[in-house]
């Protein structure tokens, strides 16, 4: 009887994603909303904020929304109370521009 090897979960197709990448989209993405407000923040500009190419925040987020809500709920999951502080303290006055109720309901994930 021979053994075997168990078999490992495949691969999906092609280059798999670069997650330093995924971070630095969701930083520039709030510190352009910060410094520009919404109407200010576009996908060429966060590209170019975070060092990446258009291509790869597209690949990430086909609309500006998909980009925002994302960094938006990301600053919202927050497990570091230090670092949520941080990111809600540079957004802001400027989550007003993102429209009503957004950003309000975007409470850290520990009781007060």
């Amino acid at each position: 009887m021979a053994i075997t090897e168990p078999s490992q979960v495949p691969r999906p197709p092609g280059r798999p994603r670069n997650v330093a990448a995924d971070r630095e989209i969701v930083a520039a993405t709030l510190r352009l909303l910060s410094r520009e407000g919404y109407d200010g923040t576009s996908i060429e500009a966060v590209a170019a904020e975070a060092g990446v190419t258009r291509a790869t925040v597209y690949r990430r987020y086909p609309t500006k929304a998909d980009m925002v809500t994302a960094a938006v709920c990301e600053m919202a999951q927050a497990k570091d109370r230090v670092l949520f502080d941080n990111l809600q303290t540079a957004m802001g006055k400027r989550t007003r521009s993102l429209g009503p109720g957004i950003v309000s309901t975007a409470s850290p994930p520990w009781p007060n």
